[in-house]
């Protein structure tokens, strides 16, 4: 049984999760940043589900961040869902961002998706955001939105790595990196994945799939 860490502080949606999820993965609860470190030196979970909002934390971007640089899979849940909450959560790297008000069938939906590896964010903020994206992307091509996107992944592949994934030379895959460095003006791959997401990219976004929602009419 696949294990998931819920990382909330709210006792309600804690019993609502555990309850509706009982029979296909195991829950383990965290109220706090030391808790959910408790648990993540016990046990590798295949997901974490976090409320961005925690009594004792402010917000729990610093945690998504921890989360995210230790190579978790995470969905952020906010009770605020406002843009500038979707923009840090896609910077950060979670694989998908919730409003809090979002039913069970709705958080099945994207537990499921990305646990099959996909990116989930709601189409209305995301369309938002595409048609307002504060500091725009360079032009890039499609060989180096694919190689920026392999970045992303966690851990971070090497050049042989990205060179197997995407069926090209390592060497071809040396001199996209250098275009992106130019483009995106800095000198580390680790530079150039921050730059990218400080500007609202995440994995497929160019590609504009969204998984698992309708947009919200308004």
């Amino acid at each position: 049984m696949q294990n998931i860490l819920l990382v909330e502080d709210h006792q309600f949606v804690i019993d609502a999760i555990a309850q509706s999820f009982a029979a296909q993965f195991q829950i383990v609860q965290a109220k706090n940043g030391q808790q959910m470190r408790g648990v993540l030196r016990r046990s590798k979970p295949q997901l974490v589900l976090l409320a961005l909002e925690l009594d004792g934390e402010g917000d729990s971007l610093h945690l998504l961040q921890e989360l995210v640089e230790q190579g978790h899979k995470v969905i952020a849940i906010s009770a605020k869902p406002v843009d500038s909450m979707l923009r840090a959560s896609m910077y950060l790297g979670a694989y998908a961002y919730l409003d809090k008000t979002a039913g069970i069938t709705q958080l099945r939906t994207t537990v499921e998706a990305v646990l099959q590896g996909h990116y989930v964010y709601p189409p209305d903020l995301v369309l938002r955001i595409l048609h307002d994206p504060g500091e725009a992307l360079p032009n890039l091509t499609k060989g180096e939105l694919k190689v920026l996107e392999q970045l992303m992944h966690s851990p971070m592949p090497s050049n042989d790595e990205i060179a197997a994934t995407l069926f090209i030379s390592p060497g071809r895959v040396k001199n996209i990196l250098t275009a992106l460095f130019l483009k995106f003006n800095v000198e580390k791959r680790q530079d150039l994945l921050q730059e990218a997401r400080r500007r609202g990219y995440f994995p497929g976004m160019h590609t504009a799939r969204l998984v698992g929602f309708k947009t919200s009419k308004r």
